[in-house]
């Protein structure tokens, strides 16, 4: 599992949980008492699906986003975007302020220079993706070991 700051995180927490509270008090609002006699285990199951929805939600579009941007700059065939789609399960897509385009470029780059062996340069992927070459490195830098660890 990818590491998660902690301020981050509690942040993300807080906010669902903000979440779950108005969703409950919109429910309660319209009839749907549904919390009425809910114990506190039944609670904590509720909590829980509500933030493993909002974390899984972020990182699919988060990922979707990624492909997307890897089809207007490079093409891919079925295999080609599997093997991809399975380098950006390591990365920890729910992170803000990610930069989806250099993050395209690295998996772009992991993927034809260590899995399928070619032969490429970090600044010819920069260069394609449209992107500088310290933000290509900045980026590979942060998430290398992730993308390195993974089926490579």
């Amino acid at each position: 599992m990818p590491e998660i700051r902690i301020d981050y995180f509690l942040k993300k927490v807080d906010n669902v949980i903000k979440t779950f509270e108005k969703d409950t008090i919109d429910y309660f609002e319209t009839g749907f008492k549904f919390l009425e006699g809910m114990d506190e285990k039944e609670f904590k199951r509720q909590l829980q699906n509500h933030i493993d929805n909002y974390f899984s939600q972020t990182v699919e579009e988060n990922g979707q986003k990624v492909m997307e941007i890897l089809h207007q700059h490079v093409e891919l065939n079925q295999k080609d975007q599997e093997a991809i789609f399975n380098l950006l399960k390591s990365l920890p897509l729910e992170k803000p302020r990610l930069n989806l385009l250099a993050i395209a470029a690295i998996v772009w780059y992991v993927f034809k220079k260590y899995m399928k062996k070619e032969k490429i340069k970090q600044k010819d992927v920069a260069k394609i993706f449209g992107i500088s070459q310290a933000v290509f490195s900045k980026w590979f830098g942060d998430f290398k070991e992730l993308l390195l660890n993974k089926e490579v």
